[in-house]
């Protein structure tokens, strides 16, 4: 059997620069469970089970046991390449036992739940970096995982993809198949080519006068340069690394809504959060958030990019401090750039010095409630290995305030925060009306 060869899309390859394109993270995505009282169904075949359907996904999507190489024919260039020699799904699925998997047997909540404990066991597992994968017969991109305490009455289960491999949309895709009811279906790897141009002509979410290509011309001409400068300060300063866990109140976010939709308007939960996390640093009584890179999924966005399609099919336009003032000004930005025919300017070097900005992320509407049978659900989250970055030792990569928004039950509405500000504390985040609780311990 030849080797199958897929090609990358030109973001993917961060259109010829090594360090955006070596800079694609392992995405986690992992629920903790305890056993089932309404299930008799031993461990041994609660975990035969996982393993079947973990096997079947990887023989039905063959593209998550591909390899990232860099090819010299016809031309040089990164892309993913399946060899029947890599394509054994035992190699990608992980089941074991951790004395350090915290029991759920007596677990009233989920802020019980300690999360450094969960990130010591699953972190071990993240797929890596691209830039340590590539050209790497074990460079794999994927693993599915089930971790059981001693006394098997807990698990984590774990899915992590690399980010050149897939984005957020394709590895909920991939996570939803793990839930018994659901159909193990064939996602679509093979790239659409011209996915920028239609980004371009169908939509306003470039730039004025850019292309994919040039934005990315731009990101190292000003956010990168800006960063590298922010992330020395931070380093001088001793800045350290937080990041926590947060579950929104559902009630207040609807307060919020009402305040703006009257039959005629519209605002969506997003709207709500989104303008709140911009006006969460204040400086002088006054919002100081600038520049948040809002990502955008652009499936059936573009004509011929469908929702079957894996890759990254992502954007990330950029909102100024005006399009952050309320929920309404966040639908009228949202509404603005998703429409074709309009133009707005991308922030100078010298305004992301001010203040380099962040991303918001969005994963609430890919959330599948994935209950093996046997087991019962009792927290769902994202885990990433390493996002503080460094550059060399003692000097981080510049970080203000970065949110991914994800639904951690069937009801819960939550977020995980990172960020290096010294103004940026639990205590302070959970004294906010928008925030109901801490989700998990740190």
């Amino acid at each position: 059997m030849d080797d199958e060869i897929i090609e990358l899309l030109p973001n993917e390859k961060g259109y010829g620069s090594s360090m955006i394109a070596g800079l694609q993270e392992g995405v986690m995505i992992t629920s903790i469970y305890k056993l089932s009282h309404n299930s008799n169904l031993s461990h041994t075949e609660i975990t035969n089970n996982f393993k079947r359907r973990a096997t079947d996904i990887l023989n039905t999507n063959k593209w998550l046991m591909a390899r990232l190489k860099h090819l010299k024919k016809p031309t040089k260039r990164l892309a993913l390449v399946i060899s029947q020699k890599h394509t054994t799904p035992d190699d990608y699925i992980l089941i074991e036992t951790n004395e350090n998997v915290q029991n759920m047997e007596n677990i009233k909540s989920e802020s019980e739940v300690w999360f450094k404990t969960a990130k010591s066991v699953l972190s071990k597992h993240d797929v890596g970096w691209s830039k340590n994968l590539w050209d790497k017969e074990n460079g794999k991109m994927c693993k599915f995982g089930q971790i059981w305490n001693p006394e098997k009455t807990t698990c984590y289960m774990f899915l992590v993809i690399n980010h050149c491999l897939s984005d957020g949309a394709s590895v909920y895709k991939i996570w939803k198949m793990l839930a018994p009811e659901v159909e193990v279906t064939s996602l679509n790897p093979i790239r659409k080519q011209d996915f920028d141009q239609g980004l371009k002509s169908e939509t306003s979410l470039l730039p004025e006068g850019c292309t994919m290509e040039s934005l990315y011309s731009k990101l190292n001409g000003s956010v990168i340069p800006a960063m590298l400068v922010k992330g020395f300060c931070q380093g001088v300063k001793g800045t350290t690394f937080k990041e926590c866990f947060l579950k929104f109140d559902k009630k207040f976010i609807e307060q919020e809504k009402a305040k703006y939709c009257d039959g005629t308007e519209f605002v969506s939960t997003n709207d709500v959060l989104t303008s709140w996390f911009g006006n969460l640093i204040q400086k002088r009584n006054a919002p100081k958030f600038d520049n948040l890179m809002l990502a955008f999924d652009c499936r059936s966005r573009v004509p011929g990019v469908e929702q079957n399609m894996t890759g990254n099919y992502i954007t990330a336009p950029i909102m100024r401090k005006s399009d952050l003032e309320t929920p309404k000004t966040v639908r009228n930005w949202i509404n603005f750039v998703t429409e074709k025919g309009n133009s707005w300017k991308y922030p100078s070097y010298s305004e992301f010095r001010k203040f380099i900005g962040g991303v918001n992320t969005n994963w609430v509407k890919f959330y599948h409630h994935v209950e093996p049978e046997g087991l019962e659900q009792v927290i769902h989250f994202p885990v990433f290995a390493d996002l503080d970055i460094r550059l060399g030792p003692g000097i981080p990569l510049g970080n203000e305030l970065n949110i991914i928004i994800f639904k951690s039950g069937k009801e819960d509405i939550s977020c995980y925060m990172y960020s290096r500000r010294d103004d940026v504390t639990i205590e302070g985040l959970l004294r906010e009306d928008m925030v109901e609780a801490q989700l998990m311990k740190s």
